[in-house]
């Protein structure tokens, strides 16, 4: 196994031990567009903006294996046309503004119109404002440091590994953070130091995000979601979920549908993405699939096909999962509280699906994060072989 950073580590165990025989999968691949960069992409996201250019496109992409010389960078793009949903032949990124960044770039996202947050393997959070040339026809030019966001201490600060902002709040919407610590926190965009620290978990927190404005979901190396209401005054999980077909697999990852809240999907070291429909805590249905032959380091939902799955692995290729093809949840007693005593996991059905794969010559490593454009559903990953990958298909 490759020696990787701290932040990077504990996610990619998969390697340790030999593939099972059913998830060496067969299928078809198309290719991306690829543009090498020279630097191993750890983080993107697109930029929504609405007061730019509207010929161009925005991302944010954070490295991560740079030592002391890590980076943020505001990179610009022509869109795809519209009319052929092809690239221009001379279709090409470039960097508007790059900064150094503490640390690795665990996870970056888009807090504000104006503004970004990243989480970083030093322990801190960093916001971050995009600053704009009068003379430019108000296109962003520059990465401005704002703020640090960080717990006190006297001691080690565990690395972040992910961040997730509370939706339909416009106004000073808290940022949730997770770490290798087992720690959730949440901040104020104004505010240095977390408004809330909740101890969720014993083993390190791999991803989170809202479910509602009030409620969050953690995922863990030690393969538990766990669902925590801040409605209410315990600090407990409200509920927790664990994937009978995979108990202990690490859940690396997690992605809310675009317009229905209680359907979820994760990915997991061995490569499986499990759906899940939580409309019914005590009652939730899922379905597992063995999707890639390696763990699984990122995935999203189709902004315009909700029910396509587009997964990041470590296999080196982008997997497409068409989720409208797995209706039959199974449904069992399936979730249980914060008293393990009282436990049952739900039942899950489990098949290998043959997803249709992307992926290029040109790159061989890991890719290892994602995300899709919320207008026109353009693909963009950064992988371990210092490109950007994008497709429009």
């Amino acid at each position: 196994m490759s020696i990787h950073s701290a932040a990077k580590l504990p996610r990619r165990l998969s390697n340790r031990f030999p593939t099972p025989p059913h998830y060496r999968l067969s299928y078809t691949m198309d290719q991306f567009f690829i543009q090498p960069v020279e630097r191993k992409i750890a983080s993107l996201c697109w930029w929504s903006q609405s007061s730019y250019s509207p010929d161009d496109l925005f991302f944010l992409t954070g490295t991560w294996d740079r030592g002391s010389h890590n980076e943020l960078a505001l990179w610009k793009c022509p869109g795809p046309n519209v009319r052929t949903r092809q690239f221009e032949p001379n279709f090409k990124a470039h960097a508007v503004a790059t900064i150094p960044h503490a640390g690795e770039v665990a996870d970056v996202v888009q807090a504000q119109d104006d503004m970004c947050v990243t989480a970083s393997s030093d322990g801190c959070l960093y916001v971050y404002k995009l600053t704009q040339d009068s003379a430019s026809l108000k296109i962003p030019t520059a990465l401005q440091p704002v703020r640090t966001l960080a717990a006190p201490t006297t001691t080690f600060r565990s690395p972040r590994t992910a961040l997730s902002v509370q939706p339909h709040k416009h106004r000073d919407p808290e940022v949730a953070s997770v770490g290798e610590d087992g720690l959730l926190q949440l901040f104020l965009l104004d505010r240095g130091a977390p408004v809330d620290s909740i101890v969720a978990d014993c083993l390190p927190l791999y991803d989170v995000a809202w479910l509602s404005s009030s409620t969050l979901l953690t995922t863990s190396r030690g393969g538990q979601l766990k669902v925590f209401d801040r409605r209410t005054p315990s600090k407990s999980a409200a509920v927790v979920f664990i994937d009978p077909i995979s108990p202990d697999a690490a859940v690396n990852c997690v992605a809310v549908h675009p317009s229905q809240t209680s359907r979820l999907a994760t990915g997991n070291e061995l490569g499986q993405v499990t759906t899940w429909d939580i409309r019914q805590y005590t009652e939730p249905q899922s379905q597992t699939l063995a999707v890639h032959n390696a763990e699984i380091n990122d995935l999203v939902f189709h902004p315009n096909r909700p029910f396509t799955i587009v997964t990041a692995s470590e296999d080196s290729t982008c997997g497409v999962v068409d989720a409208s093809a797995f209706t039959n949840y199974s449904r069992g007693p399936g979730a249980y509280s914060h008293d393990p005593f009282a436990s049952s996991a739900p039942s899950s059905s489990f098949q290998v699906y043959n997803a249709p794969r992307k992926s290029n010559i040109y790159n061989r490593l890991p890719i290892n994060c994602l995300d899709l454009h919320p207008q026109n559903g353009l693909l963009l990953a950064g992988s371990d072989s210092e490109n950007l990958l994008f497709d429009i298909n």
